[in-house]
């Protein structure tokens, strides 16, 4: 696979006024760490061109793009999750830009390119608060599901498959194409009774023709490699293989890690790139797909040793190399297991499941 990252310090200038999770030191910590590895002498950076405010009307609501334009200019926060600063409409619309030139770029020469983007944006809804949650959860546009909409208008594709491995459930990419067969959206999270933003059960599945096309495996507190890659294997593959996207996006969330302070899921480093390796590669190498991987959450020292893992491998897709770490605690394995049976008996009504 031919492989390139998209980065500005750009996104660096959407600031927090006070200790805050989602703040430009995330970037920071990625790159810093992937020039320790020497993997940006290998691995190009590619620019991103600037694109017009009106492609967030192809997802977000006219009220709504408004309201984060007077809100960045007068410096109030948008709830008490979210913060804004002077600079965060234009930051947020680069990182929109980002991600959509990387299609672009994928389209015309690359195979995969991973996006170090913020602010994230799989919370965002139509009119930015997603089905009832209690915020936005750090998020202001929908990157991923505004990079949707455009492959789908602007190239005329007719399936894009997205599919969403940060640790919350993405309210507001499933609001956006709760009726939209077009868009199968696949959500690996922790246990939505738990977690914000409580949304992302199995029986979400979509609207109307959509049903079925939206796809949430919620998880126990504390699953481990093993099992987490068991559900990859067993019901995202089948599933992405079956509905046979034209491209394929990832909510790119790296918060299901161990380390990680704000969730409970107990992933490794190795585990979760190979999680998202699988994804990548397989699709790519059965179905001929390439990829575009837009950064959401993620918040701990574990993130950027598994983002330099899934570059680092990416282009050779060995991920048979990487060894997972991390066991599911012995008082939830049951629990798990009941989870992953139940997923995968619901969604065999849906699709082909092996």
């Amino acid at each position: 696979m031919k492989v390139a990252l998209c980065y500005s310090p750009v996104f660096k200038e959407h600031r927090p006024y006070s200790v805050h999770p989602e703040c430009p030191s995330r970037l920071d910590d990625i790159i810093n760490y992937l020039e320790a590895k020497n993997v940006l002498e290998k691995v190009p950076l590619i620019s991103f061109e600037q694109v017009d405010e009106n492609i967030l009307r192809l997802v977000h609501a006219s009220d709504y793009i408004e309201k984060v334009k007077v809100f960045s200019e007068e410096e109030i926060p948008l709830d008490a999750d979210t913060y804004i600063c002077r600079k965060t409409f234009s930051v947020a619309l680069s990182a929109v830009s980002a991600v959509i030139s990387a299609c672009k770029r994928v389209l015309s020469e690359y195979d995969f390119i991973l996006a170090l983007v913020r602010p994230p944006g799989h919370h965002a809804g139509i009119s930015g608060i997603a089905l009832g949650a209690p915020s936005q959860g750090f998020c202001i546009f929908n990157n991923v599901a505004i990079a949707a909409k455009w492959l789908i208008e602007e190239y005329k594709l007719k399936k894009i498959a997205i599919v969403d491995l940060d640790c919350h459930h993405g309210n507001g990419t499933q609001e956006i194409f709760e009726e939209d067969p077009r868009v199968l959206y696949i959500s690996l999270h922790e246990d939505p009774r738990l977690i914000y933003p409580g949304t992302g059960f199995i029986e979400q599945v979509g609207k109307g023709e959509a049903e079925g096309t939206k796809v949430n495996i919620p998880l126990p507190p504390l699953t481990g490699d093993k099992e987490y890659l068991r559900v990859i294997d067993e019901i995202v593959l089948p599933i992405l293989l079956d509905f046979k996207p034209d491209f394929l996006l990832l909510s790119a969330g790296f918060d299901a890690h161990y380390l990680d302070p704000l969730t409970d899921l107990s992933l490794s480093s190795e585990g979760y790139a190979k999680a998202y390796l699988m994804v990548v590669c397989i699709v790519f190498k059965k179905l001929k797909v390439k990829c575009v991987a837009s950064l959401e959450g993620g918040y701990s020292a574990g993130m950027p040793e598994t983002i330099y893992y899934v570059v680092k491998l990416a282009e050779t897709e060995e991920y048979d190399s990487l060894r997972t770490h991390t066991t599911t605690h012995s008082s939830l394995k049951a629990e798990v297991l009941d989870t992953i049976e139940y997923a995968k008996r619901f969604f065999n009504k849906y699709w082909k499941l092996r």
